[in-house]
């Protein structure tokens, strides 16, 4: 099964990475667009096909779009000229719409997904959403290649709660990355040195991610086992919980929200 990635930005090389380790997956069948010459030869070192011209994109069974939303529209038109139509479309492209990648690529079976940045590692989350053409065989196809590289696939309802999910898990590693960096930085002026306070910060927040996936229990329960009466965590959750908190995390989804409806207009 040949399959083409247009684009072999961080989040194309992800989806390599992620089927070459998956052992699913043969660096013969993969072939890869990319123009930047930097980009061309970090690729080099997957043993995958590269190409710079779209027009080499002909044979591929399935087609992974991983390139900017305002590079989009160009690729597409390109692709109605070269690529097989009866090829799998599978769309990374933030706030574009199936009907539009449909109407500029004439393609029909396609899929839209949002992965995240630690598909790189093999730890992604992904939704997706497909279109009406998608047969059981291409939703298979379509979860093999997302199984390589995510721990959690989320199918969605409709195109409205894929940009939702974008301002979840799409956009929430740099969510999580900021709140890193803000534990650091107050632990480094308590006089902790910056290696230990990394080393604390990521580690617990891994550890609290698992223990709360592995739990029975829900989260309020769990913060409440950790929290005694007149200790430490108690005295830094009454700062935590004054209602500002919540109030910018509330705001700050929204805004990725709003800006994923809008990159789709």
């Amino acid at each position: 099964m040949k399959i083409g990635i247009i684009g072999g930005g961080f989040m194309g090389e992800a989806f390599i990475k992620g089927m070459l380790n998956s052992k699913k997956f043969n660096s013969n069948d993969i072939i890869v667009i990319e123009i930047n010459e930097k980009r061309l030869n970090v690729l080099k070192n997957y043993k995958v096909q590269i190409s710079n011209t779209i027009k080499d994109i002909k044979n591929a069974e399935i087609i992974i779009l991983a390139v900017k939303p305002q590079k989009l529209n160009k690729v597409l038109q390109d692709m109605s000229f070269y690529s097989n139509k009866n090829s799998l479309l599978i769309s990374i492209v933030a706030g574009i719409k199936i009907d539009e990648i449909i109407h500029t690529s004439l393609h029909k079976k396609i899929a839209r997904v949002m992965p995240n940045l630690p598909a790189s590692i093999g730890y992604g989350t992904s939704a997706y959403i497909t279109s009406a053409d998608i047969k059981p065989k291409d939703e298979k196809k379509i979860q093999n290649i997302l199984d390589a590289f995510s721990k959690v696939v989320v199918k969605v309802k409709d195109e409205n709660s894929l940009d939702a999910a974008t301002a979840i898990h799409g956009s929430g590693p740099a969510y999580m990355f900021l709140i890193l960096e803000y534990i650091i930085e107050s632990a480094k002026k308590i006089g902790i040195n910056e290696h230990d306070a990394f080393n604390l910060a990521t580690s617990t927040m891994i550890g609290s991610a698992k223990y709360a996936s592995a739990s029975n229990s829900n989260l309020q329960e769990l913060r409440e086992a950790v929290t005694s009466s007149g200790g430490t965590t108690e005295a830094a959750l009454k700062i935590l919980n004054d209602g500002r908190l919540k109030k910018i995390i509330e705001d700050a989804i929204f805004q990725a929200y709003n800006r994923a409806i809008e990159l789709g207009k």
